[in-house]
């Protein structure tokens, strides 16, 4: 009798969850077949950034799992919502965290009242990629030396034209699967601080510091206009994301050497 009980609690946990995310996504992503197109996102510097201690008392804003405290890149969530929610995109993600520290992670960036980043993802069909999914190519030299993430192995079925990986390390990419920036270089700060810009990974000026905060508004519409590209026969959405990416690098870096502004 107390194992029924908990099996029936579980389904009434996981139909609560399912009728939610129901809720939370516009009726046409329900109603079409498999997503075409496929993201693969980072988390450390791409959906989130670690916070140290001495930079967290009074911010609200951040999630905690265990003793270490992440912000969450502005927009992001709301982001990888709505893409989802097209019912084109599926999303992954795959960090070379413990799965133990991903999933808890995941878990608690919330996406609408009672859904998580987790929940949707996985009611999507996408998947969460952690450190037992890197292929190690070398024992010697940086973390980013020695792995590399193999998602053609991982994603067998995905056309590689119609999927990429967002990550701030170029490092990472491997056989036909190409990587797109995130732009996630600096400390997230919720306001600009001009006297820590000669800082390590402290943003140099307020026009940098502007455009990490935006970042994800531009990887949104980098993605929407190459999901157009791709169904009108022009740029794969691959190539047109890598097109567009370039551009972009080029930018961020003529803007890191503007003058603080007084």
């Amino acid at each position: 009798m107390r194992s029924s009980l908990h099996w029936i609690s579980h389904v009434s946990v996981c139909v609560c969850v399912a009728t939610l995310i129901a809720f939370a996504m516009p009726v046409r992503a329900q109603a079409q077949g498999a997503p075409r197109f496929d993201l693969v996102v980072d988390i450390d510097w791409t959906l989130a950034a670690l916070v140290p201690l001495e930079d967290q008392p009074g911010r609200r804003d951040l999630v905690r799992v265990g003793p270490e405290a992440y912000a969450v890149a502005e927009h992001s969530a709301r982001v990888l919502r709505d893409l989802i929610a097209t019912g084109d995109v599926r999303v992954h993600f795959f960090s070379g965290g413990s799965e133990v520290r991903n999933l808890e992670l995941l878990s608690r960036i919330s996406v609408s009242r009672g859904v998580s980043l987790l929940d949707l993802v996985r009611h999507s069909g996408g998947q969460v990629f952690s450190f037992h999914h890197l292929k190690e190519i070398s024992k010697e030299g940086r973390f980013s030396d020695r792995y590399r993430k193999p998602i053609e192995a991982l994603l067998p079925n995905v056309d590689p034209k119609r999927i990429i990986l967002i990550d701030d390390v170029a490092k990472f990419e491997m056989g036909l699967m190409r990587i797109i920036p995130s732009f996630g270089i600096f400390n997230d700060r919720p306001t600009f601080d001009p006297s820590r810009t000669s800082e390590v990974y402290e943003a140099p000026n307020v026009q940098m510091w502007r455009a990490e905060r935006s970042r994800w508004l531009v990887l949104e519409r980098m993605i929407k206009q190459a999901i157009a590209s791709d169904l009108r026969g022009d740029l794969s959405f691959r190539d047109s994301l890598l097109a567009s990416s370039a551009r972009l690098t080029i930018r961020f870096c003529e803007m890191t050497f503007v003058p603080v502004a007084p």
